[in-house]
């Protein structure tokens, strides 16, 4: 672990002045990074942000995409700024960051990496504070639909730095956290997965197996889905039957109705 988190907090706390470089530096990166992500869709393929998800998933994101819808572009570009902000934020608070997006291949298949922090590999996520929480315990190789660990193992494959690992910022509280999960039994051979998920992609037939398994809703008896299947562009193929519900903090999906819930239950969705 580094002092970064700290001295991140520290630099925040001791309201420096910024210079009009520093700013501007910031600025172009958030520009380049709009400009990136809103100018042009991009299809889905296999990539080192892919690799690691549940094999159905991908396949779906494959052989059926679709554009995400304006909500989800918005949640996206937040996420993508934050990320540019927080890799600001180690620069200003004295660390040597370098390698930003530098390009990794593996048997065909591309990325680009966050940034080198003081030489080490480190891959920058904005977060629920749900998921905050999996990198703030450490549980997140336990737990990973989004392939978060795949990503940093394909990364390092080509850094093969001694300490790869995250830095997450939760989205809800400002708080952040530095993760580095064990190389050597938290993080998966990329090789490995890579083949895996080509064997995947060649496959004429989504995997049978669902990405996730329905959870209780409370004590009622009721089942919902999971937050990954929840924001997920497949939810009405994978789950026709699920009926969505509209509590004061979002919607959620029922997969098993034992009890109606006491609030509007959204019929088209």
């Amino acid at each position: 672990m580094t002092s970064v988190v700290k001295d991140i907090y520290k630099y925040l706390e001791s309201y420096k002045e910024v210079s009009d470089d520093d700013a501007i530096a910031l600025g172009v990166a958030i520009s380049r990074t709009v400009k990136e992500k809103l100018s042009q869709y991009r299809k889905p393929s296999l990539s080192m942000s892919s690799i690691g998800k549940p094999e159905r998933k991908l396949w779906m994101d494959l052989k059926h995409p679709k554009k995400p819808n304006g909500q989800m572009r918005l949640r996206f570009l937040y996420g993508d700024i934050i990320e540019q902000l927080v890799i600001w934020l180690c620069w200003m608070s004295g660390h040597k960051i370098s390698n930003l997006q530098d390009k990794v291949e593996i048997d065909g298949v591309p990325g680009s990496c966050d940034l080198l922090l003081d030489g080490e590999l480190r891959d920058v996520k904005s977060c629920s504070a749900q998921s905050f929480k999996k990198f703030k315990e450490g549980t997140l190789p336990q737990n990973d639909p989004f392939g978060y660990c795949a990503q940093l193992a394909g990364y390092n494959a080509k850094f093969k730095t001694k300490h790869p690992g995250f830095l997450a910022f939760n989205k809800e509280t400002g708080e952040l956290c530095e993760y580095l999960p064990d190389p050597t039994f938290e993080l998966p051979n990329p090789k490995a997965i890579i083949k895996e998920a080509k064997a995947c992609a060649k496959s004429k037939t989504a995997p049978a197996k669902p990405c996730a398994s329905p959870e209780p809703m409370g004590e009622s008896g009721n089942m919902k889905l999971p937050t990954c299947c929840k924001y997920c562009n497949h939810i009405k193929r994978c789950w026709p039957k699920a009926r969505a519900f509209k509590y004061s903090n979002g919607t959620e999906y029922l997969t098993k109705v034992v009890k109606v819930p006491n609030v509007k239950e959204i019929k088209k969705w």
